[in-house]
């Protein structure tokens, strides 16, 4: 497949894979909000869509990868104007956006351990 034609590919599925990843989302957000139950939109329960839309993503965001390597010509030449440190700055803070709440350290939130704490002793 020629290069300019892989690009069109990868580009429109891009596309289309956002538009998943935004109408998962709205779904979440606006439909099958918390404490919806077993309300369920097309079939599907919150967890389920919950389960479509974190796929979805993860197959959206291995997507933009090869579509930033398809263009790092233009990234390393024009977006950083030959300053490589601001490509990778940004790439770095992308990493520190994407991982940190991966890597925070789990808690409780306070009513919750309330709720706990009340039921242990009744």
């Amino acid at each position: 497949m020629k290069r300019v034609a892989f690009l069109k590919v990868v580009n429109l599925l891009a596309f289309l894979t956002g538009c998943v990843a935004l109408g998962t989302g709205l779904i979440l957000g606006f439909r099958l909000t918390h404490g919806s139950g077993s309300a369920t939109v097309l079939g599907l329960t919150r967890h389920d869509w919950g389960e479509v839309h974190f796929w979805v993503t993860l197959v959206l965001t291995a997507i933009v990868v090869v579509h930033i390597l398809l263009h790092r010509t233009w990234l390393l030449h024009c977006a950083a104007n030959h300053r490589y440190w601001r490509l990778g700055a940004t790439f770095a803070l992308g990493a520190v956006i994407v991982f940190a709440p991966v890597l925070a350290p789990k808690g409780t939130d306070g009513k919750h351990a309330q709720k706990q704490e009340h039921a242990k002793h009744h």
